[in-house]
């Protein structure tokens, strides 16, 4: 295989042309040198490096960032949750039909994918003020 292998690049001309095919291949196909680093990185396991690799301390690092990353993304979901419960309480003690307003915030948290006691208070504020006419209609 070897053999055929050098006989190949030598007829194309050498490693130049080689060189220019994959380029060629690789500018043609640019998602093509992602995924085949992607699926050799998944091949390997960082656990049996030698603990002294630079490799090993590197996927160490990343690993690290990753959960960091991840409690960071958590703690930012949970604030902005906090920050949109008070919203819909003060609108839900105003008076008149704020039912518009809940509703935008509702969505805000079930998209956050909040699951807390002021959903089912926000659902039945914009149930009891669906129906009831507003100043206009009147």
């Amino acid at each position: 295989m070897q053999h055929i292998l050098s006989e190949i690049i030598s007829g194309m001309g050498g490693g130049g042309v080689l060189i220019a095919a994959i380029g060629l291949v690789l500018k043609l196909a640019p998602g093509l040198w992602q995924r085949a680093a992607d699926s050799l990185l998944n091949t390997v396991d960082f656990s049996k490096l030698d603990a002294d690799s630079q490799a090993r301390k590197l996927y160490e690092t990343v690993s690290q960032e990753e959960d960091y990353h991840t409690k960071f993304d958590h703690r930012l979901d949970e604030v902005q949750k906090d920050q949109i419960k008070p919203v819909i309480m003060q609108l839900i003690s105003l008076p008149g039909d704020h039912s518009h307003e809940v509703a935008y915030e509702m969505d805000k948290l079930e998209d956050l994918g909040a699951d807390c006691w002021i959903m089912p208070v926000a659902r039945d504020y914009i149930a009891d003020h669906s129906h009831k006419p507003t100043t206009e209609e009147k």
